[in-house]
């Protein structure tokens, strides 16, 4: 199977977006765009993110043992495109802080704050399961940032 068609076929499901948010040990603040996000149980209440082996954030989230999925609104596109990019991506990013010190981004539709219940291999990502602890409700009137065929919508 070639890796790029897949990946072009895989572009034709549709996703929400959200930024995951967490803190390492220090404090410092880590985040990343993923829509590689799902409920996974109501009882008990059981959320999955996967996430790249080699990302920075993954190894603060199983460090800390906390983060927060938070929903991404039509209107914050460019806050997707920055979670996505290098550099300081908290800079200038209005922010609320939740459960265990985990950055909130304000104006997320709604957040979903998790302690890590399991971490399984998901061949280049982890799958990691987070127990809900905590929503919070954010402006649940606006529409939810969509991701398909590359582009956001």
């Amino acid at each position: 199977m070639d890796p790029q068609e897949f990946r072009r076929k895989c572009a034709l499901w549709c996703t929400g977006v959200s930024i995951v948010t967490t803190t390492d040990t220090k404090g410092k603040h880590c985040g990343l765009t993923l829509n590689s996000v799902a409920s996974l149980s109501i009882d008990p209440p059981l959320m999955l993110i996967c996430v790249d082996n080699n990302s920075e954030t993954l190894d603060a989230l199983l460090e800390k043992g906390f983060f927060c999925i938070n929903v991404l609104s039509q209107d914050q596109e460019e806050l997707a495109k920055r979670f996505c990019a290098q550099g300081d991506r908290f800079s200038g990013v209005a922010l609320s802080t939740g459960l265990q010190g985990i950055p909130l981004i304000d104006g997320a539709i709604v957040s979903f704050e998790c302690e890590v219940e399991d971490v399984h291999p998901g061949g280049d990502h982890k799958i990691v399961v987070g127990r809900l602890k905590n929503i919070v409700d954010g402006d649940t009137s606006r529409e939810p940032l969509i991701f398909i065929n590359g582009s956001y919508c």
